[in-house]
């Protein structure tokens, strides 16, 4: 069967439809509607990959649309979007004639104590695909869903940016946070880079002449740095995910999002949650940090 879910979400948000889609590829033609950069990173595990962004996707949120050309032909179509009005499903019902059409709010209420990527599966299996939420989900804790080549190389990546500045603990955090690191590893292989996302440049200052830094500009190039790292560290944002569930060795500092809810899903990760200052979180990072980096010699030969 041929199904297409729509997501239209960040790439955090896209990639927790992974358990899902790695349960259930096998057995039915999963197509991707989403937004850009997220839905490149689900490219190798999906038939097609469609940007809203692009043709006539943005239709689907006006009233009464009319599509000229017919874009896919799934049998099912499953969408994560606020619909209040059902104008999204008329749309889809327009154009998608005789497909089951689902949708389902973005994300659980927001007193919910279930995993989004648990949600996602739930929601999916309730259209009548055959897949265990739980299973899928402790699956991709298992073993690394995406990329699974790495965490066999010399580099140590901070990601200090994420989506929303209130993620996000101040620069000072993560320049001590750089020259701890620095004095531990001073007489070993290992290199340390810091990473920014396009939409992080306003902070390139902060760390000039302190580490070599990195801008991530496309999907090719982020996978080829992540790659070749053995140590990740960063706050809730996409790029943590996505090195959770390559399975790199990932540190994930929470500060306003919840870890039940969005805590990054892979086989090396920790995290740390903390609501009550920088401080507490900086003292936690290094010691969680040192105490990785004195493993070395096994995360990263």
């Amino acid at each position: 069967m041929k199904i297409l879910i729509i997501r239209a979400g960040a790439l955090g948000d896209t990639l927790m439809l992974m358990p899902s889609i790695k349960a259930m590829r096998d057995e039915h033609e999963v197509i991707i509607a989403g937004r850009s950069p997220g839905i490149e990173y689900l490219d190798p595990w999906v038939e097609k990959c469609i940007d809203l962004e692009r043709g006539e996707w943005h239709k689907l949120y006006s009233t009464h649309a009319r599509f000229d050309t017919l874009l896919t032909t799934p049998d099912q179509v499953t969408g994560f979007l606020n619909d209040t009005d059902n104008i999204i499903r008329d749309n889809l019902s327009h154009l998608f004639p005789g497909a089951k059409i689902d949708i389902f709010p973005p994300f659980p209420e927001p007193d919910s104590e279930t995993h989004v990527a648990i949600y996602m599966a739930k929601a999916i299996k309730s259209t009548g695909i055959r897949i265990d939420p739980h299973a899928a989900f402790y699956e991709a804790y298992k073993k690394p869903v995406i990329r699974a080549k790495t965490g066999k190389g010399k580099r140590i990546v901070l990601h200090p940016g994420s989506g929303s500045i209130k993620k996000n603990y101040p620069p000072e955090l993560w320049l001590d946070l750089l020259r701890c690191i620095r004095e531990k590893i001073m007489t070993t292989p290992y290199e340390i880079n810091v990473l920014i996302g396009p939409a992080e440049e306003g902070i390139i200052k902060a760390f000039d002449n302190n580490a070599d830094i990195y801008i991530s500009q496309d999907r090719e190039h982020l996978l080829s740095i992540l790659d070749n790292t053995c140590l990740y560290i960063g706050h809730d944002s996409g790029v943590t995910h996505l090195a959770a569930m390559m399975g790199i060795n990932t540190i994930a500092l929470f500060r306003k999002s919840r870890v039940k809810n969005w805590g990054p899903v892979g086989p090396n990760v920790k995290i740390i949650e903390e609501k009550d200052g920088t401080k507490s979180a900086q003292n936690k990072t290094f010691a969680l940090v040192l105490e990785i980096i004195r493993q070395m010699g096994d995360i990263c030969t």
